[in-house]
């Protein structure tokens, strides 16, 4: 990606840490590799999908043209 904002990437990933899991779910720019949003939870649920893209569109309320890449996993299949 050669525009900021245009693309943006996600996924979640389970980390074990002692003995809880923990799951990340960011937000990634294309262009610039930074990271937009992310949300760190004990459980792999919609609700945490949800806070992270609330907080993304906060940031970036006004978004035209944006493609939004994920791994089409559950969480991402729901409807708002």
């Amino acid at each position: 990606a050669i525009i900021p904002n245009r693309h943006w990437f996600t996924d979640v990933t389970e980390f074990h840490l002692k003995d809880q899991k923990l799951y990340l779910s960011p937000i990634i720019d294309g262009c610039t590799q930074e990271i937009i949003s992310y949300n760190i939870s004990r459980h792999p649920d919609l609700k945490q999908v949800m806070t992270m893209l609330d907080d993304a569109f906060e940031k970036h309320p006004a978004l035209n043209g944006l493609i939004f890449h994920s791994d089409r996993g559950w969480q991402y299949q729901h409807q708002a």
